[in-house]
């Protein structure tokens, strides 16, 4: 998670926010992006299994992706926006 909001991610050095009521401002949308990305890269890791992630011969808890969930709905997120369509539904955790 703190690279997701670091560099690898939203980049929240370079916001150079300075009063705490700002700053926690953001932390809070960036937390909810952090989620709705990584529920999203959920989605897609179960819709849309990679060749990798399909001839695993690992139980599924034992078998790890290439990429994080976040990044993975970073890119799905940027994919649907590209061609308009809709994004899924969200699904509480649990």
């Amino acid at each position: 998670m703190f690279s997701d909001f670091k560099s690898r991610g939203f980049g929240i050095e370079q916001s150079q926010l300075q009063t705490p009521d700002r700053l926690s401002r953001l932390l809070l949308a960036m937390s909810l992006a952090l989620y709705f990305a990584v529920s999203i890269g959920q989605w897609d890791a179960v819709a849309n299994p990679s060749v990798d992630e399909k001839n695993r011969r690992q139980p599924r808890n034992l078998s790890r992706s290439r990429l994080s969930w976040f990044t993975r709905g970073l890119r799905c997120i940027v994919r649907l926006a590209a061609f308009a369509l809709p994004l899924p539904p969200l699904r509480a955790s649990g």
